[in-house]
């Protein structure tokens, strides 16, 4: 007889093999479990450093960008105010190292120094300057006070929302009306400052003006007002005593070759502005231009 081995036979206190490996298993499986665990772990704690870093990094650079924001707003007004207003005191207009016309109005051979060099800015091109003391009417700048604005009658729809109105003014102005039709008049009143042009004047020709027509209506450039808020601005100026309003000169109605006193600079009010040795960032034509 061949002798017979029995596989199953197992010495007593013997492990199964197949019990071991189910405990290889579970220590397996608890040491991804605690892996996962400790992953997930770092993930949230790296993400919640990485938000609070980046939100300090966000207001940092929000703050440093609003200062520098606010700076460049600053230089901008600066810069447009220098070109529409002129440039400050003390300051060459066109650098250019001469005392030009309108840079000594007093005649002492120096920068004025009170005021800024006038004539080469947009406003003064256009209005001119130091047009109050001017003996023409065209040339002279008005103030004043206002009186009650009521609305112009015969015109359709004036009585549910009047747009033209007569300004009346509680003095009467020094110049015939003649001379103010189609001049921008700016209202200075407590909480309402507005511009438009004068539609009409009334008044006595040649002699003095009595009130203002105008129109209350939004047109290009220029916002509208309503007829209840002008009375209620008007009534509230009735005490003060700033002037109500102000009468720009007529555009581009002067002649810089007009002879003037002494120590006072030609009038700016040009009725053209080009290429010339006082504004020499002008654009030119050349008829024969020579290129490279």
């Amino acid at each position: 007889m061949h002798p017979t081995i029995d596989h199953d036979c197992r010495l007593p206190g013997g492990a199964s093999h197949r019990h071991q490996k189910r405990g290889v298993l579970l220590l397996v499986v608890l040491s991804l479990l605690t892996l996962f665990m400790l992953l997930g772990t770092t993930y949230m704690v790296v993400t919640s450093r990485a938000r609070a870093t980046a939100r300090a990094f966000s207001r940092a650079a929000e703050v440093a960008h609003s200062a520098q924001s606010a700076a460049g707003r600053r230089f901008v007004d600066e810069a447009f105010l220098a070109v529409v207003r002129g440039p400050a005191n003390h300051e060459d207009a066109n650098a250019n190292g001469v005392l030009d016309n309108g840079e000594d109005q007093n005649g002492n051979g120096v920068l004025d120094p009170i005021g800024f060099p006038v004539g080469e800015d947009i406003l003064g091109d256009k209005f001119g300057f130091a047009s109050r003391s001017a003996a023409e009417g065209n040339r002279l700048a008005l103030t004043g006070k206002l009186a009650a604005p009521s609305p112009i009658s015969g015109v359709s729809g004036q009585t549910t929302q009047p747009m033209l109105v007569l300004v009346p003014v509680k003095a009467d102005v020094a110049v015939g009306p003649e001379s103010l039709a189609g001049r921008v008049v700016t209202f200075t009143l407590p909480d309402l400052t507005w511009s438009t042009r004068i539609l009409r004047a009334q008044g006595t020709e040649g002699q003095t003006t009595t009130g203002f027509v105008i129109s209350l209506s939004p047109v290009a450039g220029c916002r509208g007002v309503t007829f209840n808020d002008l009375t209620a601005a008007v009534a509230r100026a009735a005490t003060a005593t700033s002037t109500d309003f102000i009468v720009n000169t007529r555009e581009f109605f002067g002649d810089p070759n007009a002879a003037l006193p002494p120590g006072v600079a030609k009038d700016t009010n040009e009725p053209y502005d080009g290429f010339d040795d006082a504004n020499p960032f002008l654009a030119q034509l050349v008829s024969s231009p020579a290129y490279d």
